[in-house]
């Protein structure tokens, strides 16, 4: 079974205003596709208040083999509350309370072959310790520069849409 190690728990980015949620969802597809990830909905929740006025959660998992013994993940998270379509300039935006939560883990051991007999187990720690330490830590922060740049280019997407 892989080891999971853990890059960035939870960073996220708030916004309350008026936005257009399909260019977001497009930006963060987009971005994670440039950067060579695969990606799946995992979950897309909406759940109707009323009429005109419901709450929608989409969980947008994506990951990318760095070689042959990890695996890079960013999970993005959107979160929005009372969102509700408004008309801009005759355009259809949508408007609510707007948080996109990121998340980014390496599995090690991607293809379990440390797993199979218990001295193997000990020889893999032995591996991380001393062997593949110093590339590991290279992979780490490739992994945690990659999770703050879309961080950074949905932060800086909301902020142009509120001027």
């Amino acid at each position: 079974m892989p080891e999971k190690d853990w890059i960035i728990k939870k960073i996220s980015v708030s916004y309350d205003g008026v936005f257009d949620l399909n260019s977001l969802i497009k930006l963060i597809k987009g971005w994670l596709s440039k950067n060579y990830y695969f990606m799946y909905e995992k979950n897309y929740g909406d759940v109707q208040k009323d009429k005109n006025l419901s709450d929608i959660k989409i969980d947008i998992d994506s990951e990318r083999e760095v070689d042959d013994y990890n695996r890079a993940h960013i999970d993005v998270k959107i979160k929005i509350k009372d969102l509700h379509n408004v008309n801009v300039n005759n355009k259809k935006l949508q408007k609510g309370q707007l948080k996109v939560e990121f998340e980014s883990f390496l599995k090690k051991d991607i293809h379990s072959e440390w797993e199979v007999k218990p001295w193997l187990k000990i020889l893999r720690a032995i591996y991380d310790r001393f062997l593949y330490n110093d590339k590991q830590k290279v992979i780490e922060e490739d992994l945690k520069a990659e999770t703050y740049a879309i961080y950074s280019e949905v932060k800086s997407y909301l902020n142009l849409l509120n001027r």
